[in-house]
Order: C-alpha cells, then structure tokens, then sequence
C-alpha cells in the first residue's frame, strides 16, 4: 500500500509530496524532487501524540529537523500497528530488542567482573590498603576465635619470639606478620589478611618438635607474603564486601558468616603449593629442617575429621581449609645428607612454648 504524504527536509521550507510505501521494516518514500529515503521502524518518532482524524507527524532519529506527515487514516493505523511506541504503546520487538541490549551488557559486565576477579585477584589484593587489610584482619580473627581466650605466658612469648627470629635469619624480605595462639583445640593455623596469623593449642599439643610449628609457620608466611588471604576474599567476596567491611559498616557482618569465612579461609592448591615452595626456600635459609613441615602434614592427614562433632567443627582440620594430599607432602623432600640443620628452638623453648596456653 502507497500513499501521498508531506515531506519536509530540515533545511528549506519546501513542501515536498511524497509517495509512501510501508513493509517491516518501516518506511519508504521518494518523489521526482525527492531522492529515495527509508525511515527504520525503530527510529520513528511521533513529534505530536497521534489522535484520531488528525495528521500524523513524524520525524526519526537518524534525520533531525525532517519532518512526514501523513494524513491517511487507514495508513496511520498501519503505521501505528507496525510502531506503537508512537501511540506511547507497548513495542514488543523493540523491547525484546532493549532487553537484548541490556542482557549483552549485564554478561559483558558479568564477564569482566569474572575475569577480574578470577584471574587478577593477587594483583587486586596486593594494591590494597594496609590499614584497610588490618582491619578486615581484625574483624575476621574475632569471627574465627570466637571467645577462645589468647594463650600468653612471659616464657612462651619469649619462645615464639625466638621461633619468629630463627626464620627471619636469612629472610630479610620476610613480610609483617603478627602471630598469635588461641585456645582452641582444634589442629589448625590459618593467615588472614593484614598478614595475622592464627595458631591454635591443638596444633603446638599435636607436634613432637619445634621443627613441626617451624614449618607450619613458613607456610603461613608463604600465604601472607603472596597475599592469598586477600586474594581470597577478593574472589569470593568482591570489592564490595571487601571495602564495606573495612570502612566499618554493616555490611563488613558478612566476614562473620560462617559460610563466607569458611570460602575466604580455603585455599586452593595453588596457593597451598606457592606456600610450601615459600616455606622450604625460607627454612633453607635460616638453616632449619624443612621436614618439618612435611611431618606435620603427615600427621595432621591422619586425624582429618576427628574434631568434626566439637564445638570448634566450622573451623575444620588443618587439611580442610589447607587442601593437601600425599603429592604435596611428596615435595618436601630432605635436606642433603652432608647439609646439617640447626634446631628451631632449645629444649626448654621448645617446652614453654607447648606450655604457652597452660598445662
């Protein structure tokens, strides 16, 4: 179906008759004065409401100041039917056209996001604040302890002391750490961000040397110096939570949940193995036995589970939120039989540390 309309072109005031053409894909016009134009259905605009028996006035996004009028009633209807954002109607193909747009963007953005926080979360943590990791530190050892009580006695501070000095020998780069013991019976040592790191009673009480707790104290300095603790959050959490936690609002009550602290407290085996290669390399230079560590793995494997029904069984077992399986423990092999290692601590440094939390 044809028919005559009114064509304005922006520029002159010419009045220009047009022949009129309608399909899908919106309108078509041309004249002898008028060099062929098609006007897409989804830049058609109305300059003045359509109303019964009056002129319809049209105008489209891609040609400003032009201007179609079209004064037959059985056309307009057509028109209207083809566009009813023109009628200020419901346009169903240009909102599905609208939701495509929006849905590519919310995937785009989605996917970025992904990338971002599965891919650079180290680089994202490292760029992080201090004060902000220390406080979200804070925050999340106060969740994980609960009311377990600080182990401290004059002779075990001296002890973890003396620990904490054997391995910073030959380790000047050794990161900030701060390095406390609870009463908790549960076998475990956890980083968190801030570089805190968490002992427990049940882990000095399930090693038979110095060596052990050396080891497990390399490891946790491996994740602190590697920022896997904020990493970790930065993968789980996002910025988001990250920031309101350390700003002190109410949303920084999402590190207490259990399920989130749990996720932000696993590692992955990536990490756990850049935090055993950390924790050899730094035994190695304060000339301490880095099988150690590998003992205590073993040992800790062997009781996975046994505080599973204790009041303590969020925390889980050293294995739990530390993945580890024989291979890891495979890798930390022995010294070389001409190197000697030197011991962690004395006898009796040894003892008032084990003794730190009381008999």
């Amino acid at each position: 179906m044809a028919v005559e309309a009114i064509y304005f072109d922006g520029e002159t005031a010419r009045e220009n008759r047009v022949n009129v053409k309608l399909d899908s894909m919106g309108l078509s016009f041309s004249s002898a004065e008028v060099f062929p134009q098609s006007w897409s259905r989804n830049g058609l605009t109305a300059v003045d409401r359509p109303q019964p028996r009056h002129s319809l006035r049209l105008a489209h996004v891609k040609h400003p100041g032009a201007r179609l009028i079209i004064a037959d009633e059985d056309f307009k209807h057509e028109v209207l039917a083809l566009a009813p954002h023109l009628n200020g109607g419901f346009d169903a193909r240009g909102a599905i056209r609208v939701a495509g747009w929006i849905a590519s963007g919310i995937a785009l953005f989605a996917g970025l996001l992904y990338l971002a926080l599965n891919f650079a979360p180290q680089r994202i943590a490292i760029m992080l604040p201090d004060e902000w990791t220390r406080r979200v530190g804070e925050q999340m050892e106060a969740s994980l302890v609960e009311r377990a009580k600080v182990c401290h006695t004059a002779q075990g501070d001296v002890a973890l002391s003396a620990m904490l000095g054997k391995l910073a020998e030959g380790n000047p780069d050794m990161p900030p750490i701060r390095v406390r013991v609870y009463d908790i019976p549960v076998m475990n040592a956890w980083t968190l961000p801030g570089g805190y790191i968490v002992l427990t009673r049940g882990l000095l009480k399930g090693a038979d040397a110095a060596d052990e707790v050396a080891g497990v104290l390399a490891h946790e300095i491996g994740h602190a110096a590697n920022h896997h603790s904020e990493a970790q959050m930065v993968r789980i959490a996002g910025l988001q939570v990250l920031l309101s936690a350390a700003s002190g609002s109410s949303s920084g009550s999402n590190i207490g949940n259990v399920a989130g602290l749990a996720a932000i407290l696993r590692s992955s085996r990536d990490a756990e193995h850049e935090a055993d290669a950390f924790a050899v390399a730094m035994l190695d230079k304060a000339n301490l036995d880095r099988t150690g560590l590998r003992r205590f793995f073993s040992k800790v494997l062997a009781e996975e589970g046994k505080y599973s029904g204790s009041a303590f069984s969020k925390l889980g077992s050293l294995f739990s939120t530390h993945p580890g399986t024989e291979e890891r423990i495979g890798m930390i092999t022995p010294l070389p039989q001409a190197n000697s290692a030197s011991p962690a601590l004395t006898g009796a440094q040894w003892n008032d540390l084990k003794l730190i939390c009381g008999a």
